[in-house]
């Protein structure tokens, strides 16, 4: 009986899923993407650039895997504070600002367009190839919600 029950629930379970994944990319997922990408890492700084500058603006952030940042302070000795140091040796965060882009709203049918439309054989950057796979997930899932009811 209890296998018979199992049986009866999988597609429920695979709607389940299939929804969490959906709300997860819409709750979150994606603004982390945004953020990392927004991301300048300290890295990436040319010689003449003056971080400190930053840093004593508020503007150097530790970010996080997860998205989240903190502001990064100073140590005794003048360098980043001893929290960044430690999160940055275990690879926990980056040190960087945060760069401004413009941004542009783009209506639901061309970004459609663009999920059928595209060249397949032509390679895209991550960013834009993850933000396509998540519209197409998000499209899939209301689809789907919408047609159970």
């Amino acid at each position: 009986d209890i296998e018979a029950y199992r049986d009866k629930l999988e597609p429920l379970r695979a709607e389940y899923n299939d929804l969490r994944d959906g709300i997860e990319i819409m709750s979150g997922q994606l603004d982390n993407q945004i953020t990392q990408a927004k991301f300048r890492d300290i890295s990436t700084f040319g010689f003449h650039e003056d971080y400190w500058g930053y840093r004593d603006r508020g503007e150097l952030l530790a970010l996080y895997k997860d998205g989240t940042t903190r502001i990064v302070g100073s140590n005794e000795k003048g360098g980043f504070d001893n929290k960044t140091l430690a999160d940055t040796s275990k690879g926990l965060c980056r040190v960087g600002i945060m760069q401004t882009e413009e941004r542009v709203s783009v209506p639901k049918s061309l970004v459609q367009e663009l999920i059928t439309n595209r060249d397949r054989s032509k390679p895209i950057t991550n960013n834009l190839s993850n933000f396509i796979d998540q519209q197409t997930k998000v499209h899939e899932v209301t689809r789907n919600r919408g047609r159970s009811r």
